[in-house]
């Protein structure tokens, strides 16, 4: 278990809350409830807040501060028992006495949604996520709790909360459209892709080409629907696997989806130009092989598309189609033996 340094003061108030005993001797709290639901074990990442010895703290603020620390505490005494329901309980209530904690609301919330305890986890990322300062991802983590009982309205409202706060955040802009779509708000969908910026700098672009890559797609999803914009939005995707192009992937799966983007868009001799690069890279893929000798059959170049689908036919037996393919190349050049053979 991660060590957890407690000044005097605090571990005074480990043994208060462990006891039972509040500060000023009284019984606080005997035990958690037992109607508690489980939940799974992990390490917290609470932090506490400012000095309680500064002037412009109040009483009230120092009791109520006092109460957070020693439930906090008592709640790490249950984990350390393997007691997860009794901590989550006490964590709690360290959260209601400092609402402020979004660390610790973050990881109580996360816990219950991780448990299927939707309510709860909305129960406890309500009050933090009302707050100016509040980081995106509370918001995030809010919004999937929403969706999960749901509360579509509320969960995009949380999304959209989150995307204003970090806008070049391509996850929560990818889950905004994706749930737009779904509602046939195409329009709304194509707000969202329009504010994001495929040609702003990104020092991690090697990171951020999978998300790149998913938003193209979502393009071409809107696109399918929106044909009066599907030019427009044609061209944005292009640009979109044209910046990813200029990264130099490695990686064959996504080589694999950028030749397929750039075949779906028509651009047959950067779709081969990619293909033939996952092929160096995974000299047996079946499916390269299909692309490969598609290409070549659309183009004419027939003793290419030849060896790709006996390529093809080796790598997948049981696939008609290769042979289909090879007995009408047969019959094209005259070879009727060859042709009754594949036929």
């Amino acid at each position: 278990m991660q060590r957890v340094g407690f000044s005097l003061l605090r571990i005074l108030i480990l043994v208060a809350a462990v006891s039972g005993i509040g500060l000023n001797g009284t019984v606080v709290w005997a035990q958690a409830p037992a109607e508690v639901p489980p939940a799974a074990s992990a390490e917290s990442s609470y932090t506490p807040g400012p000095d309680d010895s500064s002037p412009l703290i109040t009483e009230a603020d120092m009791d109520r501060r006092a109460k957070a620390h020693a439930a906090f505490a008592a709640g790490i005494v249950r984990q350390a028992q393997d007691d997860t329901a009794g901590m989550l309980w006490f964590w709690e209530e360290s959260i209601r006495h400092n609402p402020d904690n979004e660390a610790l609301g973050m990881e109580v919330g996360r816990r219950r949604l991780m448990r299927g305890e939707f309510d709860l986890c909305i129960q406890v990322l309500e009050p933090i996520a009302k707050r100016p300062d509040v980081s995106a991802a509370v918001h995030a983590l809010l919004g999937l709790a929403y969706l999960r009982v749901d509360r579509l309205e509320d969960g995009i409202e949380q999304y959209r909360a989150a995307l204003r706060k970090v806008p070049e955040d391509l996850t929560i802009a990818a889950t905004l459209v994706r749930l737009y779509l779904d509602q046939g708000k195409d329009d709304a969908a194509l707000e969202v892709l329009e504010e994001l910026d495929p040609n702003t700098d990104d020092d991690d672009q090697d990171g951020s080409v999978g998300m790149w890559l998913d938003l193209s797609d979502l393009y071409q999803m809107v696109a399918i629907r929106e044909t009066d914009r599907a030019e427009l939005l044609s061209q944005k995707r292009l640009a979109l696997l044209n910046r990813i192009a200029e990264v130099g992937l490695e990686d064959p799966n996504q080589l694999m989806r950028l030749a397929e983007g750039y075949l779906s868009l028509g651009r047959r001799e950067l779709a081969e130009k990619y293909f033939t690069e996952v092929r160096r890279k995974v000299p047996r893929n079946p499916m390269v092989s299909a692309r490969l000798s598609e290409l070549y059959l659309q183009s004419g170049r027939l003793d290419q598309a030849e060896n790709e689908l006996e390529l093809l036919q080796r790598e997948d037996p049981t696939n008609p189609i290769p042979v289909y393919y090879l007995g009408l190349i047969a019959f094209d050049r005259r070879d009727l033996v060859k042709a009754e053979d594949y036929m």
